[in-house]
Parts: C-alpha cells; structure tokens; sequence
C-alpha cells in the first residue's frame, strides 16, 4: 500500500562520506569499499546491518559522530551540503522507511533512490557503484549525472558546503574528484589543505 507524508523541506543533505551504503546495507553481510580511491584498491567489510561499518563520512544512521572522530580534521571535512528540490526532494525531519527518493530532473543515470538519500549525500567512490565502463563514480557539487544522492546547488559553478569546524565555504564544480573525496570522508587518512 503506497502512503503519501507531507514532510519539512529541506535544502541541504548530511554528508554520508564516500560511500553510499543505502538499502543494500541491511541485506548484505559483506560490502565492497574503497580502501584507496586513486588506485581503485577495495576491500570487503562485514556490516552485520550496521551502516557505521561502511560509512566513511561524518553522517550516517545513528552516527553520534564526536569530533575526536574526524581523524582527516575537522577544517578539511564536509559535514553538510546544499541540495537544491530543483533535483530531487530532501528533509530536515528524518528517514521515513520504506520511502523513494525520486528525481525531478531525469538523466540517463538519474534513477530512485532508497529512503537513506532524504537526508545523506555521498560523494564517490562506492564501492557498489560503477559507470557502465567499470570505472568508479564521483560526484562532486553539481556533477552532471545529476544523482539524487549529490550534492547540487543552483549556484552557477559550484555549491555551498559546511565543514566540521562551521566555516561554509563554496566548492567549485570543477574541483579535482579525488581531493572532494578526500573532503567528503573523515577517517581515510587524507587530509588535504582547503584554501578560501
């Protein structure tokens, strides 16, 4: 039986880190991760329905991340992202279960998502997710592809991000792919300097 909610809107998404653990999740004892995104290396992680086992970002379901957590430093991890309903719809409110994500502008690889994508961004790689050629998938602010899991801002270039330390600070849609994932996780080991 389909039910419909009227929930509060919201214009930004928590980031989830690289990985996009969603529905697959819960289902699955093993799941493939990205041990080292510029090399493509994975590694198999048992996750036993916890999503904390998978997620490399500072959000994911009962996370109650600390700060001592961030270990890639809390200047040089995205917390939150804007995420326009131009895309697709998102809520402050929380993850309704069972809920689809639809996406309100369609693109080859623009298809619904699990309710997890109500409130979680990733940024890629993940390790269940390839491009038709095998190759991982990034997505930084505004990619392309238009997944309703991005972040994306009707800002011409780029989007508004806000980091663990509370500085928000505009990211380029032409950003290097592998520093905005070092950005999106905060336990990977790679820090990188952010200029303003």
């Amino acid at each position: 039986m389909d039910r419909q909610f009227t929930l509060g809107r919201s214009n930004y998404v928590a980031n989830h880190g690289q990985e996009s653990c969603w529905g697959d999740c819960s289902s699955s004892s093993m799941f493939t991760v990205f041990s080292d995104v510029r090399t493509g290396a994975t590694r198999q992680v048992s996750v036993l329905g916890d999503t904390g086992r998978v997620a490399d970002g500072p959000f994911f379901r009962n996370s109650g991340t600390k700060f001592a957590s961030v270990v890639d430093g809390l200047s040089s991890t995205i917390f939150v992202g804007e995420h326009s309903s131009k895309l697709s719809d998102k809520t402050w409110v929380g993850v309704v279960p069972g809920a689809y994500v639809q996406p309100r502008l369609i693109t080859p690889e623009n298809v619904t998502e699990t309710a997890a994508t109500l409130v979680f961004c990733h940024s890629g790689p993940a390790g269940g997710e390839l491009d038709i050629t095998g190759y991982p998938i990034f997505h930084p602010v505004n990619f392309p592809a238009l997944h309703v899991c991005q972040m994306y801002s009707e800002h011409p270039g780029g989007g508004n991000v806000l980091f663990g330390d509370g500085s928000v600070r505009f990211i380029n849609s032409t950003i290097d792919i592998y520093v905005f994932a070092s950005l999106s996780s905060m336990n990977e080991g790679e820090p990188v300097e952010v200029q303003e």
